[in-house]
């Protein structure tokens, strides 16, 4: 009952609720067209990535190397008059050569901005532009603090990732920016163990904040899903570490 609670919380906000009853109204007066605009749009610009990470449920899909153009994007984010765009999916956005004009063209109709990436192809020159043109959020997909793990679920180096994130964090801080970055950390039974020291680490790596998901989350019916009665002792202990970090009067 709790979990229906806030579900509906979250899909009842007063700022969204109108949209809701234009969806109503759609169903009952409209049925050959929508004229209620998504809330959230989700878009992914690159078909492709640069990292073969295990979990990854691209490492078991055929797709075509495929690139969105600035142009569809503008079209499908004028068109959709959605409130927030999200530039993710299992391919890297910034391995777009014309990604900082993507950004553009979806900041021009002014809603919030999200990218996802795994922070590998974050040089000075896209930093640099990825404040500039206004994006909202940065979600930066890391999924452990550990340097000789990331380098076994990712095949790089983490130590590159942290530096690109520093310089980003640095800039926007120059500039007066209200970006926020945010560590992404996707756990499994490769990673599992590793949770309790990640959020001691976490807390000394240059991101405003980090969240959290079992692979159940993202890739329903992975080998990795499995969530066995030790992953739980593990979790419990994470959440006492965090309780005690940023909320001690909680312990």
């Amino acid at each position: 009952m709790r979990h229906i609670t806030r579900v509906v919380r979250k899909f009842m906000r007063p700022r969204d609720s109108w949209f809701y009853v234009k969806k109503v109204r759609d169903c009952f007066f409209y049925r050959s067209r929508s004229v209620a605009p998504p809330i959230r749009l989700q878009i992914e610009p690159v078909s492709y990535c640069n990292l073969t990470c295990d979990f990854c449920v691209l490492s078991q899909m055929q797709r075509k190397t495929e690139l969105m153009s600035a142009e569809e994007i503008s079209k499908i984010v004028q068109e959709s008059r959605a409130k927030w765009v999200q530039l993710s999916g299992v391919g890297e956005t910034f391995l777009h050569p014309d990604v900082i004009e993507i950004i553009k063209a979806v900041k021009k109709w002014g809603p919030v901005l999200k990218i996802t990436t795994n922070g590998t192809r974050l040089p000075p020159e896209i930093c640099r532009g990825v404040v500039d043109e206004g994006v909202d959020y940065i979600d930066v997909s890391i999924d452990t603090t550990d340097e000789e793990l990331y380098q076994q679920i990712r095949g790089r180096k983490l130590s590159k990732v942290i530096d690109n994130v520093r310089y980003l964090v640095d800039y926007r801080n120059s500039q007066g920016s209200k970006l926020e970055v945010s560590a992404k950390n996707v756990y499994n039974e490769a990673n599992i163990q590793n949770l309790p020291e990640d959020i001691e680490r976490l807390g000394d790596l240059p991101f405003d904040d980090a969240f959290f998901l079992w692979i159940f989350d993202l890739y329903e019916g992975s080998d990795l899903c499995t969530i066995r009665e030790e992953y739980l002792e593990i979790i419990e202990e994470a959440m006492g570490r965090a309780r005690r970090l940023r909320r001690p009067e909680l312990v």
